[in-house]
């Protein structure tokens, strides 16, 4: 009887991207921490920020600030293209292979020069590529509003909501530079950025699961040390090891 064919080597199957939602205050660290764990990961990884969302200035989806002040209130939902970002999210979840470049994500390719931000340097995307570890890929999302939609509310596999006092939020900002003036001053931060702030945290703290509460004014490496156990607690769950050895 002839020996059997050697089979083929089994083609790895792609593995889902994982998503680690960063949400909570302005000037809580959102974005540091994100960039912290998209260098630190020792898997693919990708990040997308709410800024890259906000609308343009003219567009009439943006509320305008509370009188007597000037502009507009770009602290709400309305003025962030929630659609478009589910949409970019979704075809992550779908692709085939991680996708991390404009390059190979032609649908992201123009979020580099996005128009709309609140922020005077924007937050592009940004991603990079590590080969053949056996962990998932990762897609880090942040945002001041993230967990208010829906669904990229419960696509996150993690949650991180980070949390200032008032007086902390307010001299963060100070610190920080923005696309107009007004957006900037005192003015506003109490007429739209606190209040947001306050409503937001009570409707996540009461209607979204599983959200990880942290002070945004501890010690950022006691901070980035207290994420990056958890996310690696996931990548590396029983879950997943079940998965790399289907």
């Amino acid at each position: 009887m002839a020996a059997p064919e050697p089979r083929p080597p089994a083609t790895p199957r792609p593995r889902r991207w994982r998503l680690v939602g960063i949400s909570g205050a302005s000037g809580g660290g959102k974005t540091t921490l994100a960039r912290r764990l998209l260098s630190a990961l020792p898997t693919t990884a990708a990040y997308l920020s709410q800024d890259q969302y906000i609308l343009p200035d003219a567009h009439p989806a943006h509320p305008p600030a509370p009188p007597p002040l000037p502009g507009l209130n770009k602290d709400t939902l309305r003025s962030v293209d929630v659609a478009r970002m589910e949409a970019d999210v979704r075809r992550f979840l779908a692709a085939e292979a991680p996708a991390f470049e404009p390059e190979d994500a032609p649908f992201l390719a123009e979020r580099r020069a996005f128009v709309g931000s609140a922020l005077a340097v924007p937050n592009p995307f940004v991603g990079r590529r590590r080969e053949a570890v056996g962990l998932p890929p990762v897609l880090i999302l942040e945002g001041f509003l993230l967990f208010g939609h829906g669904f990229l509310a419960t696509a996150c596999d993690l949650r991180f909501f980070l949390t200032l006092t008032k007086e902390q939020c307010r001299a963060r900002r100070g610190r920080r530079g923005f696309s107009t003036s007004a957006m900037g001053s005192g003015e506003y931060f109490e007429a739209c950025v606190w209040p947001a702030y306050e409503s937001y945290l009570k409707e996540v703290a009461a209607d979204v699961k599983g959200v990880q509460f942290l002070d945004g004014a501890a010690p950022p490496d006691a901070l980035f040390q207290e994420v990056f156990e958890s996310v690696m607690e996931l990548l590396q769950s029983p879950e997943e090891a079940e998965e790399g050895n289907a």
